[in-house]
């Protein structure tokens, strides 16, 4: 017995001693009521919020003046939008409208640059069969200063649709606009593509047609470096033949390239497409061959502009047996976050996400995170051992970056927080008996586990990915939830700086 406490003292003092890695702010529990009553009912529903540097017109934040913006639909001639001071205490409901501004228009992002916060929007013309995309300057209470400024005017409406993108460069000196072509199955695939600068002038303009037809091609991410130029990761299988392949624009010599990569043999899937430090393209994703699951990566070298494949290494040796468990196939799995730290080493997760859609409910089995340096050799791989079945949105997991570490974050029933993080006897998170649980993993892969917070007020509460944000370096947002019944939960918000 006394070495079983001694045990426990020393986790005990180890979770003490790591759980300042994080500075969490939680608001109080979100007032269902007054909120509804502030916004009434709404017609609508805005695109889902992005990662990073992309941007929407759900959640976004004005850096500026610490105001987080929570967009609701359009609603009495005008988009509704709760906004919170300290990004996390409610003040109320604004309404932006315009003349320009009314039911046919789409949101498209909402953007701030230095001390200026911009609105970026689309409205059709059916009988032109055209649509035109603008951007106007709006302030901090939602009010339109000045006259809209065209970005740009797209053709065949009724044949293409207006489905549109907007991210960034990290450095957010140049804007990307995007145009995906609602084509044909048997139709090649189309992205027409224009950047513009900080003060929204056109740097170039691109459209790109595809090697493939549409049925044939799925398009994974699109980006923008910090020198404009633009890579689209994309996976087509052709038959038997299923291969990642990226398109790279490089502006500035006119230069469209586009080639596959990964292994020859098997078939690759679950890639993913990261910039290391806003500059370097690197791709990583999973290749089956014979019952055998390995992951490879590659880069693009920006002088030749030419990709460089930096080889493959072997998953855990159980991963083949794992990733069938009870109803996965190793298909449903992928690359599901990557990101780059100090020490230029880049750190991916691999994870699936079933969903039962009788039951909406999310099914995730463990997380697989890899390790490899900036030459693509290996450095660790490491298991999180979980099993989560849960509503949507709790399932899953994200990578923070803290120096040279890397933080997994990720909800789990409590009881597991004890258990060392190489076993894989756990208890199932099942939305209730939550706690959201660091694993912390260093640059030779040593780990640490430790609560998300040490705020008793946060206990019961798990992390809702699908509002999670990152508002600038090292500073996240994201909504907490706290499932009592069936019908029953609570809502807090939170923000959280890594502190390294």
């Amino acid at each position: 017995m006394k070495v079983t406490l001694s045990i426990v003292f020393i986790f005990c003092l180890s979770v003490a001693g790591y759980a300042q890695r994080l500075e969490v702010t939680a608001s109080p529990v979100v007032d269902a009521r007054q909120l509804r009553k502030d916004v009434g009912g709404f017609k609508t529903f805005f695109s889902a919020a992005f990662k990073g540097f992309s941007y929407s017109s759900t959640l976004f934040f004005n850096t500026q003046k610490k105001l987080t913006y929570t967009g609701f639909g359009f609603k009495d001639k005008a988009f509704n939008f709760s906004i919170a001071k300290d990004y996390l205490t409610y003040t109320g409901v604004k309404k932006l409208s315009a003349e320009s501004i009314d039911e046919k228009v789409t949101l498209n992002a909402f953007i701030t640059l230095g001390e200026k916060m911009y609105v970026i929007y689309s409205q059709k013309f059916t009988e032109r069969d055209e649509f035109s995309v603008y951007v106007n300057e709006v302030s901090a209470d939602m009010v339109i200063l000045g006259s809209p400024l065209i970005l740009q005017n797209f053709k065949n409406l009724k044949q293409y649709g207006m489905d549109l993108s907007v991210v960034s460069s990290e450095d957010k000196k140049f804007i990307l606009i995007s145009r995906f072509y609602d084509t044909k199955a048997k139709e090649k695939q189309k992205i027409e593509c224009k950047v513009v600068d900080q003060s929204f002038s056109e740097i170039w303009y691109k459209m790109i047609e595809c090697d493939h037809m549409d049925k044939e091609v799925d398009v994974k991410a699109i980006d923008l470096d910090n020198a404009g130029n633009l890579y689209m990761l994309m996976e087509f299988e052709v038959g038997k033949v299923n291969m990642p392949m990226l398109y790279s624009y490089y502006w500035k010599s006119k230069s469209l390239k586009s080639d596959s990569f990964g292994p020859k043999e098997g078939e690759n899937f679950g890639t993913r497409l990261t910039l290391l430090n806003g500059d370097k393209p690197y791709m990583v994703g999973l290749n089956e061959n014979e019952k055998n699951v390995k992951y490879f990566i590659a880069k693009v070298n920006t002088q030749t502009q030419a990709i460089e494949n930096l080889g493959v290494s072997a998953m855990p040796e159980d991963f083949y047996k794992a990733s069938k468990v009870r109803a996965f196939d190793t298909k449903d799995w992928r690359i599901s976050d990557m990101v780059s730290l100090s020490n230029n080493s880049i750190v991916a997760s691999v994870e699936a996400i079933l969903v039962d859609t009788k039951y909406h409910i999310h099914h995730s089995y463990n997380a697989y995170v890899l390790s490899f340096k900036e030459d693509g050799s290996p450095n660790w791989t490491k298991t999180v051992q979980k099993k989560q079945v849960a509503m949507q949105g709790l399932s899953g997991h994200i990578l923070v970056p803290a120096g040279d570490k890397v933080l997994v974050i990720y909800n789990d029933d409590k009881e597991n927080l004890s258990k060392k993080p190489t076993d894989s006897k756990v208890e199932p998170f099942n939305s209730k008996n939550a706690m959201i649980v660091v694993q912390e993993m260093d640059a030779a892969g040593k780990v640490t586990k430790y609560p998300f917070s040490k705020d008793s007020k946060l206990q019961g509460y798990a992390l809702y990915f699908n509002y999670m944000a990152r508002i600038e370096k090292d500073f996240y947002y994201s909504s907490c939830i706290n499932v009592k019944g069936a019908l029953s939960l609570d809502t807090k918000n939170i923000t959280f700086k890594v502190k390294y």
